[in-house]
C-alpha cells in the first residue's frame, strides 16, 4: 500500500485508507487487476450526524466529515474510505477547503456508513 504525499500541511493526526472502486466492463462485471489503495496521513475526521430509518428499522447511517491534506482530484465519490477499521463511502463530490487567506488547506469529503 502506498502513501499519498502532497505538500499540504497536516490537518489532524488521523490516517485513512482510500480504495478506488474496482473497474468494471460494459456488463458491470469486475475487470481483472489490482486496485491500488493508498493511505492519507494528517487527516481529521469529525461526526456529521447519525440517523435511523423512519419506521424504527434496523437500518442506521453514521455520517462523518473527512478533512484530508490532499487535492480534491485525489479523491472521488467511487472510493471507499477506511477509518478506524470502518468503511465509509464518499457522499457527493469532494470539495476544496481553503483558508480565509486563500491558501489551500486540503479537501473536505462527506462520508456515510450504513449498517
Amino acid at each position: 500500500m502506498s502513501v499519498l504525499w502532497r505538500p499540504i500541511d497536516a490537518i489532524g493526526s488521523e490516517t485513512v485508507t482510500a480504495t478506488p472502486e474496482q473497474a468494471r466492463d460494459e456488463n458491470g462485471d469486475p475487470i481483472d487487476g489490482d486496485v491500488e489503495a493508498f493511505d492519507i496521513v494528517g487527516c481529521s475526521v469529525s461526526p456529521r450526524h447519525t440517523s435511523e430509518d423512519n419506521f424504527r428499522g434496523a437500518t442506521t447511517t453514521e455520517d462523518m466529515v473527512l478533512y484530508a491534506p490532499v487535492y480534491e482530484s485525489d479523491l472521488s465519490s467511487t472510493m471507499t474510505i477506511t477509518w478506524r477499521d470502518q468503511d465509509y463511502r464518499i457522499e457527493g463530490k469532494p470539495a476544496p477547503w481553503v483558508h480565509l487567506d486563500g491558501t489551500y488547506a486540503g479537501t473536505q469529503a462527506n462520508l456515510e456508513r450504513g449498517s
